[in-house]
Order: structure tokens, then sequence, then C-alpha cells
């Protein structure tokens, strides 16, 4: 979809005036229609004229309706959230490609988009979703995608960073906070004894420069170093990589149940985190 950013202006004003016409087209067809309904029906008594007439109106009506979603899903497109869904997309394939690469090169292996069930089907079950795992020789690395513009001022501790860009100035989660409660669930619950590394990565099209000092909070071109050096760092340790990627495997499911039900634990957390903050803050 993102593909089609630069061609979306001129697209979307081609559809919605072709469908403002053709609208304009079918109600006067319609109204032509019911008159020469009318007329056979009263004086040649012919229903093929009728029905070649209704036909006609259902293709038309039919397309009308076909350029109504296009034209709604060019205006989703234009619109800031779809843009940010569009760049959020392609930031997730861009840093698939660089982690494949990288596993390619360490004899590693990579996941991407997984969602990992704990205690499925029991009352105490949840889910980790994970964009990226990169399980290598030494460590397991478990990477979180952020698309950012502009300087981006980490800090370990804070619920949220400050994003200064050409737009002004923004908040957002903290994802190294996200990345590391999910390298903890994952030694708790799918390879006990193993602390993956977290690693947020922020990607721009048009740069970003990340302030705070904090060494696995990385550009895309800074990735495969940090990699690399925590690698060397364990050099002396070795994984049952294959044992590990088996347990994990053994708990990802990507039933479209089960991402909805995550979506709709995840917006449970959110809310329960938004109110904790909210009564926190408050002064009695």
């Amino acid at each position: 979809m993102e593909a089609l950013v630069p061609h979306w202006r001129w697209l979307g004003g081609i559809v919605s005036a072709g469908e403002k016409l053709l609208t304009l087209l079918t109600f006067l067809y319609l109204m032509f229609a019911l008159m020469m309904m009318l007329s056979v029906l009263a004086f040649y008594r012919n229903s093929a004229h009728v029905v070649q007439l209704l036909s006609t109106w259902i293709f038309l009506y039919a397309a009308s309706f076909v350029l109504e979603l296009v034209a709604s899903a060019i205006r989703f497109c234009e619109s800031p959230a779809g843009r940010a869904l569009a760049a959020g997309h392609r930031a997730e394939r861009i840093v698939k490609s660089l982690v494949a690469k990288i596993a390619r090169a360490t004899t590693g292996r990579d996941f991407h988009n997984l969602l990992v069930v704990v205690n499925k089907g029991a009352a105490s079950e949840f889910s980790l979703e994970m964009d990226h795992v990169l399980v290598t020789e030494r460590n397991v690395f478990i990477l979180e995608t952020k698309y950012k513009s502009g300087t981006v001022y980490v800090s370990p501790d804070a619920s949220e960073w400050r994003v200064q860009s050409r737009h002004g100035e923004s908040s957002m989660r903290n994802a190294l906070l996200q990345v590391k409660n999910t390298c903890r669930q994952f030694e708790r619950f799918v390879a006990p004894g193993v602390a993956p590394i977290p690693v947020v990565v922020i990607i721009s099209d048009i740069g970003v420069t990340i302030d705070g000092g904090i060494s696995n909070v990385v550009t895309l071109e800074d990735l495969p170093a940090v990699i690399a050096a925590f690698d060397r760092k364990f050099s002396t340790r070795t994984l049952d990589s294959a044992a590990l990627c088996n347990a994990l495997l053994s708990k990802v499911d990507s039933s479209v149940q089960a991402r909805r039900r995550h979506k709709a634990w995840a917006n449970s957390a959110k809310t329960r985190a938004q109110d904790e903050s909210i009564t926190g803050r408050a002064s009695f």
C-alpha cells in the first residue's frame, strides 16, 4: 500500500471525481429508467426492455459502490493514521530483511511477527507479540521496530520518550521497557535460563538521531554492529539453538482468534496502565 504514497493525491482526485460523476449519472439514469419502465409498461407491455434497463442500472450502481470503496481506501491512505500504518509496515519489512541477512551470516535463525501464547486455554492465558527474533549460536535477540523521524531522546526508565522533528515535538511510548518486559516473559515461559537481549530499532526515511547513549536502542545502520558486539562478548557461550527454536515455535499461535484475544488483552493492559498513571499523579 505504501508504494502508492507518491500517487495517492492525484489518484485520489481522479477516483473522487469519477465517483461523483458516476453517482450523478446513476441518479440521472435511474430517473430515466423509471420513466422508461413506466412508458414501456403502459404502452408496449414489453418486459424485456424493463429487464435491460434494470440490469444497466444495477451495473452502474455496483460500479458506484466499488468506486466508493476505492475512494474510502485512498482517503484512509492519505490520513495520518493511514500513513503511519503504512510507514510502520514498511519499517518492519526493512528490519526483517536486515535481520534475515544477519541470520544467514551468523548461521542463525530469524523469526518475524510472532505471537507466543502462554498457558493457552487457561484463565491465566496471556500472549507476547514480537516483531523480530534472532537466534544466533551465542544469543537470542528480541527486536522491537519503531518508525520515527527527527531526534528521539531516549531514557531507560522514563515511561515516554520525547521526539523532536520538523513537525514539532511529540512523545512515544518507551519501546525499550516494552521489549525488556517481553524478554523477561520469554525467559520465564519459553526458554528458562536464556536471557534474551532486548533491542529497539528506530527507522526513518528522512533520517533519525537517537540521543541518550543507550547502545541497544539503535538505528538500522547500527544494528549489525550491535548484534556482532554482543555475540563477541559471549563468544565462549554456545546455545542449543535447535531446542530453543523448537520451544519457541511450539508456543506460537498465528490464528485469527489468538490475535483477537491478544489485542483485547493488550488494550486492557493499556487501559490499566493509563488508569494507574492518572490515579498515581492525583493530588488529594
